[in-house]
């Protein structure tokens, strides 16, 4: 994927829209962090149709798998979190 363009046109905040679901930090400029609450990515891979948000509100950084045909969560068990184990990361 390439983005391309002319300076202050959202390229930076585009990229950042896919990697923040995903899990990976991102600094988010003055504008987009006043007016996002959550940011959801779709993925097709392989076939199979996910869908991943995650809150932008400070403190919350829970990446959910939602349903791409409902918007549903379909959220990881707490019982993971609680024994300290991680979830699969995207690499």
């Amino acid at each position: 994927m390439c983005v391309y363009g002319p300076i202050d046109t959202g390229k930076t905040t585009l990229v950042d829209c896919i990697k923040y679901p995903l899990g990976l930090p991102v600094e988010w400029r003055q504008v987009p962090s006043e007016r996002l609450t959550s940011v959801t990515v779709h993925l097709r891979i392989e076939g199979m149709r996910i869908a991943l948000r995650r809150s932008t509100v400070a403190g919350t950084g829970t990446v959910e798998l939602i349903s791409p045909y409902d918007g549903k969560s379909r959220r990881t068990s707490r019982r993971h979190r609680a024994a300290g184990q991680r979830p699969a990361r995207c690499r």
